[in-house]
């Protein structure tokens, strides 16, 4: 049996083994697209011009007549209870309000646009993409995704005919990209001190336990880059080509600059802010790059919700064909179920705006009356939704060879960041999956210099543990053999700091350690291997009496 260590990325390949195979087929039935362009300008005193500049019936102007006090108020009532206990009894709220929104979006000609345009392509038997560009910053906040046509008693983004999407004109041509599966998709979670700690072990399974029927099919593969710094980001890019960036964590709002900053860790593991034009240039010169999904987990505050849509705006504007962004907290079960439908139907080739029409739907079909599917917004430049050619993804591949084998990573390409937060309570510079791991801000010792040998021999180790998890495939749960190869790759990127200039955590040692041991008892005979090796002893010892002791206690041998 093989293993391939990968890491700072931590592929979630090997996991698709643990989940069934429930997508009998890649294919997806194609729809072809006429648009509606709509654009709101600058107004006054409540009131803005509306021109449809594109549509199947021609163009058509008119205005805007905003019912703010109205509509305020329903929207806060909306906002409060999208993920409330008693969503239900909002649906009637929401209807009301959609259907305000949309009366008051198509009034007059512009009115008589939209139903003769729905008339032509009913006609041709093609479907009408809705595009809204809105330049008045105050109504970016608006979930127009709430749009409810009272003659089709239907809210119209949850239709596949009419997908909704914010539109951004980019004087900026998308070169088209033929793109080979598997779909790749790089995950960065980021949880900072300071800041409300998020559950990043249960994103990660999360979108493990999403994708893991496309992992199985070779269409897509899914990369977890552990580390949360920018610095982090830039090398991982750097180890691309990539199709999707998935970042789950923080944003906050610039009210100076009016727009959202998205918060990494810094050197440290605090805040570190950073503007959509900081962002974006890390995506510069990545031509394969076409889909940025923005993620607040569920218990983010409102107002960051506000920051990742404005945020989503422009990062388009800076360049990215399209952007995700979450203008509401996501459920755990949404999240998932947005994930799955959303990542199936863009690997099997359907434009960006029908598969988060599918992802949509799904989200309302998977909980009785949730208001979730209006959470996601679609920001596009890309004209025809397509960011890849038509069907370059669609289509099954075999699986993904077994890797072989090949020896540890040396500490250059093992260096995980260690600011990170995964699961459980966490701060300073700790790496930790898990609970119950009290707070503190200590633990990083300087070490008395290991020599090269000593730290081969670390990683040889390593590389052993590695193997013997990969072992225990089909016998424990894949999940758990996932977190537990993170805490293995943890443990490796602090050992291999001995005799560096860098300081061992002690906390992410004991931590790994004793979540090893608590969660895997099968290893139980090799982790004690692994912990009395004479290196690894000599490292624990010098690395102060906290990690002395817990070698004596924990450890027997």
């Amino acid at each position: 049996m093989t293993f391939l260590l990968l890491s700072p990325i931590i592929d979630l390949a090997f996991l698709s083994a643990s989940f069934p195979q429930v997508i009998g087929s890649s294919a997806m039935t194609s729809f072809e697209y006429l648009d509606l362009e709509v654009a709101i300008g600058p107004g006054r005193a409540g009131v803005y011009p509306v021109h449809v500049l594109r549509s199947p019936a021609g163009e058509a102007q008119g205005e805007l007549a905003w019912p703010a006090a109205q509509l305020r108020t329903l929207l806060d009532v909306i906002r409060a209870g999208v993920v409330g206990e008693h969503v239900e009894r909002l649906e009637q709220v929401a209807r009301a309000t959609g259907e305000t929104l949309f009366r008051t979006l198509f009034s007059g000609d512009v009115g008589a646009c939209y139903e003769a345009s729905r008339a032509a392509v009913r006609i041709q038997g093609k479907g009408l993409r809705i595009k809204l560009r809105i330049e008045p910053p105050e109504l970016h906040a608006i979930p127009w995704e709430l749009l409810f046509d009272p003659r089709l008693a239907e809210y119209i983004c949850l239709s596949r005919q009419t997908p909704l999407v914010r539109y951004l004109a980019v004087p900026q041509p998308i070169i088209p990209l033929a793109v080979e599966p598997p779909l790749r998709i790089l995950v960065m979670a980021a949880s900072p001190n300071e800041m409300a700690p998020l559950d990043l072990v249960q994103e990660q399974v999360r979108l493990a336990t999403a994708l893991a029927p496309l992992v199985d099919q070779g269409r897509a593969e899914v990369i977890w880059l552990p580390g949360q710094r920018w610095r982090d980001l830039q090398e991982a890019m750097q180890r691309g080509p990539w199709h999707v960036f998935h970042y789950i964590g923080h944003a906050a709002y610039d009210e100076t600059q009016g727009e959202g900053v998205l918060i990494l860790a810094d050197d440290d593991g605090g805040p570190r802010l950073l503007s959509s034009g900081e962002f974006a240039r890390l995506f510069d010169a990545q031509p394969a790059l076409r889909l940025a999904v923005l993620n607040a987990c569920e218990g983010a505050r409102g107002d960051e919700q506000v920051a990742f849509s404005s945020l989503g705006a422009a990062l388009v504007r800076r360049g990215l064909p399209a952007v995700i962004a979450m203008q509401y907290a996501l459920t755990d079960q949404a999240a998932l179920e947005f994930s799955r439908t959303f990542y199936t139907a863009l690997a099997a080739g359907l434009p960006i705006d029908a598969a988060t029409g599918e992802a949509r739907k799904a989200l309302s079909l998977s909980r009785a009356q949730s208001l979730e599917w209006l959470t996601p917004v679609l920001y596009l430049r890309a004209p025809d939704g397509q960011l890849w050619q038509p069907s370059s993804l669609d289509r099954t591949v075999p699986a993904a060879p077994k890797a072989t084998p090949v020896q540890p990573a040396r500490k250059a390409e093992s260096q995980v960041n260690a600011n990170i937060h995964i699961g459980g309570s966490a701060t300073g510079s700790t790496i930790v999956v898990g609970s119950q791991l009290n707070m503190t801000n200590s633990g990083a010792s300087a070490v008395t210099s290991a020599s090269p040998e000593e730290r081969a021999s670390v990683e040889a180790q390593i590389g052993q543990l590695l193997f013997a998890l990969r072992t225990l495939r089909g016998h424990v749960d894949g999940v758990k053999l996932q977190l537990a190869e993170l805490q293995l790759q943890l443990l490796q990127s602090e050992l291999v700091k001995a005799g560096t200039d860098q300081a061992v955590n002690t906390t992410t040692l004991t931590a790994a350690g004793d979540w090893l041991f608590d969660n895997m008892p099968d290893l139980s005979d090799p982790l004690t291997r692994f912990f009395t090796n004479t290196a690894v002893r000599k490292i624990f010892s010098s690395a102060g009496p906290p990690a002395a002791t817990w070698l004596h206690t924990r450890v027997r041998g």
